[in-house]
């Protein structure tokens, strides 16, 4: 369920992206479709991000956020892969392989 975070209501227009930028405004980006358009800024309104949301722009047209699904940072995965291969001379040799990766928090 997404909550709505902005204050002020922002007019789509067809043939362009919308979406929170990295400096907490708004901005809009031209699609494939869309070969005349230019990216530029929407709204005045400056949003404060916070980790672990997604922030878009709703169907009423107010900057909206939605919880994302995490790892958390305690979880790691580990992978281990054995490979058996004959050898010359009639000896099996075995390879095992292991790695660690953590997810970010």
């Amino acid at each position: 369920m997404a909550e709505r975070v902005g204050k002020e209501r922002i007019l789509r227009e067809d043939g362009y992206l919308y979406y929170l930028g990295k400096d907490g405004f708004l901005w809009r980006t031209p699609t494939k479709l869309n070969r005349a358009g230019t990216k530029s800024r929407v709204g005045t309104e400056k949003i404060a991000r916070e980790t672990g949301y997604l922030y878009f722009l709703d169907k009423a047209g107010y900057i909206s956020r939605s919880k994302m699904k995490t790892f958390s940072s305690s979880s790691t995965e580990t992978t281990t892969v054995v490979s058996t291969s004959p050898s010359p001379g009639g000896t099996t040799t075995t390879t095992t392989t292991s790695s660690t990766r953590t997810s970010p928090a």
